[in-house]
């Protein structure tokens, strides 16, 4: 594997082959880097190594969300707040739901290092708080997708998940835009198309926030504008339903309240 990346490797240009020599190798000392260690330490997904990309680091409470855009073959960053003067730009290399502890595992057995990031560093009550709120939020998230048939109870768990993300993770967009679909789904599934557009349409406002415009997230835009033109609500019929309410109030004669002449 590491011939072939060196192969691969020396078809770029000399300034490109410096900047990936230059990248971090956790898996090699610093003397004896290889390419292989480097695109293990660098890549996102399988995806490949991206230059500017390779450079953010870690954040439990990361400013900036990353997404690979499978349809412009692109990599794209957008902050998710507002940034300070001076601030550092940060992604997240683990996943975010888990308490500090499996946190620092993951991190120290995937990157070999240990966060001191601004969520790690709290302590006594602060990190209690913390570490209960993204162990809850993850305990909720795991339940929805189980709860198909229950989908009153599931919003219920919807609302708190959004409480939490507000919470303990500043409202970031990127987490949220998932919770809102999630809300979306279940909104259809009880048959509110009302719900359902209002959840979308925060859905796709987060979406748009954390990854900026691309065709799925105009499609997501197109569903907040007709919910019904989902592949769920259309499978559940939603659509017939409604036009034949529609249709049926639209017969209904109109009423007016005739007042007795004196």
């Amino acid at each position: 594997v590491d011939a072939r990346l060196r192969t691969q490797l020396r078809s770029s240009s000399n300034a490109d082959q410096e900047a990936i020599w230059s990248l971090a190798d956790i898996y090699s000392d610093v003397s004896e880097k290889s390419i292989l260690g480097i695109v293990r330490t660098n890549a996102f997904e399988n995806v490949g190594v991206f230059l500017t990309g390779a450079r953010f680091n870690h954040s439990c409470k990361p400013n900036v969300h990353r997404k690979w855009i499978a349809s412009e073959g692109t990599q794209v960053y957008h902050a998710t707040r507002d940034i300070l003067p001076g601030e550092e730009l940060c992604i997240y290399y683990c996943e975010l739901r888990s308490c500090t502890a499996e946190r620092q595992a993951e991190l120290s057995h995937r990157f070999k290092f240990r966060c001191c990031c601004e969520t790690c560093s709290l302590s006594g009550s602060q990190l209690e708080t913390s570490d209960r709120l993204r162990t809850e939020f993850k305990k909720l998230d795991g339940l929805l997708s189980g709860m198909a048939s229950t989908p009153q109870a599931a919003l219920k768990h919807v609302q708190r998940l959004l409480t939490i993300i507000d919470k303990e993770f500043d409202g970031d967009p990127s987490i949220k835009y998932v919770t809102y679909y999630d809300g979306f789904q279940l909104a259809l599934l009880a048959a509110d198309v009302d719900l359902a557009a209002a959840m979308m349409r925060q859905a796709y406002e987060a979406r748009f926030i954390a990854e900026g415009n691309h065709d799925e997230v105009l499609q997501w835009r197109k569903y907040a504008e007709e919910p019904t033109s989902h592949p769920l609500a259309l499978q559940k019929g939603l659509s017939q339903a409604m036009n034949a309410h529609e249709t049926q109030q639209s017969k209904k004669p109109s009423q007016r309240i005739n007042k007795k002449k004196k």
